[in-house]
């Protein structure tokens, strides 16, 4: 029975039986042990000389009897049985497909280490209740033909059969001492290789699904430990890991998942939980999901577990956590045990208008808890800005670098903000917009505190939401004179529910004041065409060439109201993409006459792209990508 051995290859891997994700759930860290003697099929495959195999053992060990075995008694690492390493005596009892069946007299014997995983389906494929074809739990697959064993072990029959090989036999194992083994005297044939390469080894598994991971977990200990690493880095809410602890059941009608019988506690496998637990890094709570499989768990469920975890355990402590609330208890009880000290980067995103209490609560348990945030994103479409959204800021100032804000506008969360020591990204969108009863944040005093905290710092990425220009127009000479002046910024939005239209002499301005700008994006949360009036002109374009020298990528709404003559002299620009966004589409007339002043003001490397695929695409985008 040729079969290429699996070691630790993608070749091989591609061969594995690949199990649905949550097939590993009953079986790791839960050991599923067989009697050291009983009986048992044996086929037998190809395995080339000095060849490392599944289980790590050093490629001397095939210079004697070796032998695969089936993959729920094979043991690369606490999964499945402890069987890599182990020596059998395995003997022939007859034959299973011949008719009529043959049993050799006498019989033969072998003793066998293991050193490889026979993967399933087939004879391999046997699963905790369910034997394979022929009844076996366990399949031994010896290296053969080997220089390990002479030709011809194998009893025939020729004359009466007319084959020579049966490949399938009945036979009898026992679990020996490996001193029994040929090898044991060759200490170049014992031990196992050490891990090498683990950095080519996550590169490749990487990319694969999780149906794939799920295979290559059951490959060597060096691939499972970095697939189970893989399939359990992200989760969407805690339904994985809870019902590794114990059955649960999914009740469709509150759309969340509880257990299916009461709760006792003796028979948790928590030793499966922390198996699991320490290998999520990132948890995203949901609702919005294709899977019902990682569905939110009840509230209950998170309030028993908090009440009843042991001393020696832990919910996971993930770096980056994403929640998506609409308010509802049973996503935020989700987040609040999670907070912890390796908590990097957190994301939340309320759908509802209102302030819920327990939203309040975990923003306060962030904000006493130690400094460990280095990026903080938070858009909450309420009336009335977050109570403890200021203390959290202000609690890890000395980390955080990184902030979102989508909020009403308040006093105290805009200071703690300035007050960041080391802020690098800054992105705060304090105006109406999001609710009908937004005040109208100070847009020039916010830039001047900002300006002024701003000494020997500098913010690099700056997103800015606009008010409606009809309130802008009171202030705007002195809101883009301060905006000039925030130092370092190399990435700026400006953005708003109008799309913000920047006159000549502020593009100047900008231009002028932010000299080192290298990205340069100019849109309106909504995502439809906007009115041609708004949209920037080829006039305008012209001037961010001009005046924008370091300028590798502009996202503008543009719109060819009139078309102006070809460009003389091509501005000295470092444009490198021009992103037409949800741009107004230009007369079909007027296409030649587009497509000559573009060649003519653009630079030879620049590039035209559009980040929406709409209507509108074939409209104004195809014909200007064929430049």
């Amino acid at each position: 029975m040729p079969r290429y051995p699996v070691a630790c290859s993608v070749l091989s891997c591609s061969r594995l039986y690949c199990a649905l994700f949550f097939s590993l759930i009953p079986l790791v860290n839960g050991l599923w042990s067989y009697p050291d003697n009983g009986w048992a099929t044996m086929t037998h495959y190809d395995l080339p000389k000095d060849y490392i195999a599944s289980c790590g053992c050093t490629g001397k060990s095939t210079h004697y009897p070796t032998a695969a075995l089936s993959h729920l008694a094979y043991g690369s690492t606490d999964a499945y049985g402890p069987s890599c390493g182990r020596c059998f005596n395995l003997t022939l009892l007859n034959t299973i497909y011949s008719d009529p069946l043959w049993y050799p007299n006498p019989t033969k014997s072998i003793v066998v280490k293991v050193t490889d995983l026979c993967p399933g389906p087939g004879l391999c494929g046997a699963t905790e209740g369910n034997p394979n074809s022929v009844g076996a739990y366990l399949n031994f697959d010896l290296a053969y033909p080997s220089t390990a064993i002479h030709d011809g072990w194998y009893p025939a029959n020729v004359s009466y059969y007319g084959y020579d090989d049966f490949g399938v036999w009945n036979i009898s194992y026992q679990s020996i001492s490996c001193s029994h083994w040929d090898g044991w005297k060759d200490k170049g044939a014992l031990g196992s290789v050490p891990n090498q390469y683990p950095e080519l080894v996550i590169m490749t598994l990487s990319g694969l699904e999780r149906g794939d991971l799920a295979s290559t977990a059951r490959v060597c200990r060096l691939w499972s430990e970095i697939s189970l690493d893989l399939l359990w880095e992200t989760v969407y809410n805690l339904s994985p890991l809870c019902r590794v602890l114990a059955p649960m059941r999914y009740i469709l009608r509150d759309g969340h998942w509880e257990f299916t019988t009461a709760p006792s506690q003796a028979s948790w496998r928590w030793d499966r939980w922390a198996f699991y637990a320490p290998r999520i890094r990132q948890v995203r709570i949901t609702e919005i999901l294709d899977s019902r499989e990682e569905l939110p768990v009840a509230p209950e469920v998170i309030r028993l577990l908090r009440s009843s975890l042991p001393l020696d355990q832990q919910f996971p402590q993930p770096t980056i956590i994403s929640c998506y609330i609409d308010a509802q208890e049973k996503l935020i009880s989700q987040c609040l045990p999670l907070i912890s000290p390796t908590l990097r980067s957190l994301k939340i995103v309320v759908w509802t208008n209102r302030t819920d209490a327990a939203l309040n609560d975990l923003m306060h348990s962030l904000a006493q808890g130690p400094a460990s945030l280095q990026t903080l994103s938070f858009s909450h479409n309420a009336p009335e800005p977050l109570p403890s959204l200021a203390q959290c800021i202000s609690r890890h100032s000395s980390t955080l670098s990184n902030v979102t804000l989508k909020t009403p506008f308040e006093g105290t969360i805009w200071t703690s903000v300035c007050g960041l020591p080391q802020i690098n990204t800054l992105e705060f969108y304090f105006c109406p917009g999001f609710h009908d009863d937004f005040p109208t944040p100070p847009i020039v005093d916010m830039l001047k505190e900002l300006v002024e905290s701003l000494p020997g710092r500098a913010i690099t990425s700056l997103a800015l939401a606009l008010p409606h220009p009809s309130v802008l127009a009171l202030v705007r000479s002195e809101a883009f004179a301060w905006l000039g002046r925030v130092q370092g910024v190399k990435a700026l939005v400006l953005t708003g529910t109008v799309l913000p239209k920047l006159e000549p002499q502020e593009i100047v301005h900008i231009g002028q004041s932010l000299g080192q700008l290298e990205r340069l994006t100019i849109t309106t949360w909504i995502d439809e065409r906007v009115p041609e009036e708004q949209a920037v002109t080829p006039g305008a374009l012209l001037l961010f060439l001009r005046y924008f020298p370091s300028l590798k990528t502009l996202k503008i709404r543009l719109y060819f109201r009139s078309i102006p003559p070809q460009v003389q002299t091509k501005p000295a620009s470092s444009l490198e993409r021009l992103d037409v966004l949800l741009s107004c589409p230009p007369p079909t007339a007027q296409k030649d006459d587009i497509t000559a002043f573009l060649e003519s003001a653009l630079p030879s490397q620049a590039r035209i792209t559009h980040s929406w695929e709409d209507q509108y695409r074939q409209e104004f985008i195809e014909p200007l990508l064929e430049i």
